[in-house]
């Protein structure tokens, strides 16, 4: 090649450089010193925006205190510099973050397997890998994707949702057990605002306090999933809008209810089945609004359903099934919100109205509960879950 073929092979290299559009590389991991790294934060602190670091099998342990750009300090595993990245484990069982027993703190610090560090919000994607016996598994701020990945004895919270968008966690399992205790899961802060979130085909089981708890989160997803032995399964607030539909809630704690909405959230529900607990759909305040198809609540041994404090409720071809508690529906309203408690075309276990009514305690029992539940015309036999759009109930808030 001639000088002139040179200069213009340099200066082409010069400017994708410039533009940011370098080939991305694969950055190879491997605990046992075959690949590039033996330490994946090793890999992250040279990866460049849209690199792929590839993770080998192994257990991964090296904690780092780290400060971050943002405030505060941390005893941390894995911190992604840049975006858009890419990190691969080659199978989810054999890749394993985290020390071989719960270590809460390291040299003073709380613990962490995963948080990002400041970069562009352009995100990043994590596939293939167990995460567990850190404090907080990972700590979520910028969009990220995870896949196929395990969150497992953790000793707060799986996944701490910090006023981040378009957090996707697909076809992933969180666990905890006797000797860790009870956890939490997917969990957003007080007041913290976490739109786009996304969490489908996944499964929580195992002394999950609270497996999703989403704040703030306009159009968020839960789907496809599966819960069981947990506390609560969803609690909805702080005006979160969205859709839980296609899920299972099996045999879970005692105790507490399967899916709390509050804070003048807007919900759909969709195709869900519940296993007998003490109560199965909570709601609470003026503006919480919830419509539902094709449920099969199965009985609560405390109330099945209970809209109170100016929550409003329609239900259409679902199962309102008395668990033998003190009764199928509680319904209490303040003055003047005007809320609606509407479950005609519901089945309820019989087809005799008094004992229908004899189940729901509401403004026909004490007049200062301000709200009366409307639940004739009623279904004769069981309405099996089915998928169907609840576009029309949604309307009818609307009207």
């Amino acid at each position: 090649m001639g000088k002139r073929g040179q200069f213009g092979a340099v200066l082409v290299v010069g400017l994708l450089m410039v533009a940011g559009l370098a080939p991305a590389r694969t950055l190879l991991v491997e605990r046992d010193g075959s690949g590039e790294y033996t330490v994946i934060q090793d890999a992250l602190d040279v990866a460049a925006a849209g690199d792929t670091v590839l993770i080998g099998s192994g257990r991964y342990d090296d904690f780092r205190v780290h400060t971050f750009v943002m405030g505060g300090t941390t005893a941390v595993l894995m911190v992604p510099m840049v975006s858009p990245l890419t990190i691969l484990g080659v199978d989810r069982d054999s890749v394993i973050v985290g020390p071989v027993a719960l270590t809460p703190s390291y040299q003073g610090h709380q613990t962490a397997c995963l948080v990002p560090d400041q970069f562009p919000r352009d995100g990043i994607h994590i596939d293939g890998i167990t995460f567990e016996h850190t404090n907080v598994l990972v700590g979520a701020w910028v969009p990220t994707t995870f896949s196929s990945c395990r969150f497992r004895f953790m000793g707060q919270t799986a996944i701490q949702l910090l006023n981040v968008s378009d957090l996707h966690v697909i076809g992933c399992e969180f666990e905890s057990s006797p000797e860790v205790g009870w956890v939490d899961g997917i969990v957003g802060f007080v007041g913290g605002q976490n739109p786009g979130l996304v969490v489908r085909d996944c499964v929580f089981r195992h002394q999950l306090n609270s497996c999703v708890v989403p704040t703030g989160s306009a159009g968020f997803e839960i789907s496809g999933c599966s819960f069981e032995d947990i506390g609560v399964a969803a609690e909805i607030q702080f005006e979160s809008t969205g859709v839980i539909r296609d899920c299972v809630v099996g045999p879970s704690a005692p105790g507490v209810g399967r899916i709390y909405v509050s804070g003048r959230s807007v919900v759909d529900l969709e195709n869900l089945r519940f296993s007998e607990s003490s109560a199965q759909l909570v709601l609470f305040d003026r503006g919480t609004q919830v419509t539902g198809r094709h449920l099969v609540l199965a009985g609560g041994t405390v109330y099945t359903v209970s809209a109170e404090a100016g929550a409003s409720l329609i239900l259409r071809d679902c199962d309102i099934l008395n668990g033998g508690g003190q009764g199928t529906v509680l319904a209490a309203d303040n003055p003047l919100t005007g809320a609606v408690v509407d479950l005609r075309e519901c089945y309820w276990g019989t087809t005799d109205s008094t004992q229908i009514a004899a189940w729901i305690y509401d403004g026909n029992d004490d007049p200062q509960m301000n709200v009366k539940v409307q639940f004739m015309p009623f279904r004769t036999s069981t309405t099996p879950a089915r998928q169907q759009s609840v576009g029309g109930l949604k309307a009818w808030f609307r009207r």
